[in-house]
Protein backbone atom coordinates (compact mmCIF):
# COMPACT_ATOMS: atom_id res chain seq x y z
CA UNK A 1 0.00 0.00 0.00
CA UNK A 2 1.19 3.51 -0.70
CA UNK A 3 2.01 6.14 1.96
CA UNK A 4 0.42 9.42 0.79
CA UNK A 5 1.56 12.78 2.18
CA UNK A 6 -1.12 15.02 0.64
CA UNK A 7 -4.64 14.64 -0.76
CA UNK A 8 -7.77 12.54 -0.24
CA UNK A 9 -8.31 8.80 -0.31
CA UNK A 10 -11.68 7.01 -0.22
CA UNK A 11 -13.08 3.50 -0.58
CA UNK A 12 -16.35 1.65 -0.84
CA UNK A 13 -17.10 -2.04 -0.70
CA UNK A 14 -20.27 -4.14 -1.02
CA UNK A 15 -20.51 -7.84 -0.18
CA UNK A 16 -23.39 -10.33 -0.42
CA UNK A 17 -23.33 -13.82 1.11
CA UNK A 18 -25.97 -16.45 0.51
CA UNK A 19 -26.73 -19.78 -1.16
CA UNK A 20 -24.95 -22.11 -1.62
CA UNK A 21 -23.40 -20.92 1.68
CA UNK A 22 -25.16 -21.35 5.02
CA UNK A 23 -25.08 -17.64 6.10
CA UNK A 24 -26.99 -14.85 4.37
CA UNK A 25 -26.28 -11.12 4.55
CA UNK A 26 -25.64 -7.91 2.62
CA UNK A 27 -22.76 -5.79 3.90
CA UNK A 28 -21.78 -2.28 2.79
CA UNK A 29 -18.62 -0.46 3.90
CA UNK A 30 -17.11 2.91 3.10
CA UNK A 31 -14.60 5.42 4.32
CA UNK A 32 -12.44 8.40 3.56
CA UNK A 33 -9.02 9.69 4.58
CA UNK A 34 -7.34 13.08 4.37
CA UNK A 35 -3.60 13.64 4.25
CA UNK A 36 -2.10 17.07 4.94
CA UNK A 37 1.57 17.79 4.36
CA UNK A 38 3.06 19.96 7.14
CA UNK A 39 6.69 20.25 6.00
CA UNK A 40 8.14 20.38 2.47
CA UNK A 41 9.06 17.19 0.60
CA UNK A 42 6.70 15.04 2.69
CA UNK A 43 8.95 14.98 5.77
CA UNK A 44 5.95 15.41 8.12
CA UNK A 45 2.27 14.86 7.36
CA UNK A 46 -0.90 14.33 9.37
CA UNK A 47 -3.52 11.78 8.50
CA UNK A 48 -7.15 11.41 9.55
CA UNK A 49 -9.75 8.85 8.53
CA UNK A 50 -13.34 7.86 9.08
CA UNK A 51 -15.05 4.61 8.09
CA UNK A 52 -18.32 2.83 8.69
CA UNK A 53 -20.60 0.14 7.46
CA UNK A 54 -23.99 -1.56 7.54
CA UNK A 55 -24.76 -5.27 7.88
CA UNK A 56 -28.25 -6.59 7.02
CA UNK A 57 -29.29 -10.22 7.54
CA UNK A 58 -30.94 -11.88 4.52
CA UNK A 59 -32.43 -15.36 4.97
CA UNK A 60 -33.14 -16.09 1.27
CA UNK A 61 -36.59 -17.58 2.11
CA UNK A 62 -35.28 -19.68 4.99
CA UNK A 63 -32.24 -21.14 3.21
CA UNK A 64 -29.65 -19.19 5.25
CA UNK A 65 -28.88 -18.43 8.90
CA UNK A 66 -28.19 -14.90 10.25
CA UNK A 67 -24.65 -13.49 10.12
CA UNK A 68 -22.14 -14.92 12.59
CA UNK A 69 -20.00 -12.91 15.00
CA UNK A 70 -17.08 -13.01 12.54
CA UNK A 71 -19.19 -11.24 9.87
CA UNK A 72 -19.81 -8.18 12.09
CA UNK A 73 -17.80 -4.96 12.33
CA UNK A 74 -15.12 -4.48 15.01
CA UNK A 75 -12.70 -1.70 15.90
CA UNK A 76 -9.08 -2.14 16.87
CA UNK A 77 -5.94 -3.08 15.01
CA UNK A 78 -2.98 -1.32 13.42
CA UNK A 79 -4.98 1.08 11.20
CA UNK A 80 -7.80 1.71 13.70
CA UNK A 81 -7.16 2.38 17.39
CA UNK A 82 -3.55 2.06 18.51
CA UNK A 83 -2.80 -0.34 21.33
CA UNK A 84 -5.58 -2.81 20.52
CA UNK A 85 -5.32 -5.99 18.50
CA UNK A 86 -7.69 -6.51 15.54
CA UNK A 87 -11.27 -6.96 16.85
CA UNK A 88 -9.87 -6.18 20.32
CA UNK A 89 -12.60 -3.69 21.27
CA UNK A 90 -16.31 -4.49 21.41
Amino acid sequence: RFQPTAGLDWFSKFEVAGPPGDVGYAKAQGGASIHIQLLPEGAVAIHGNCSGGYLHAVDFKGMCKPPTISDRFFVGGPMSIRGFSPAGIG
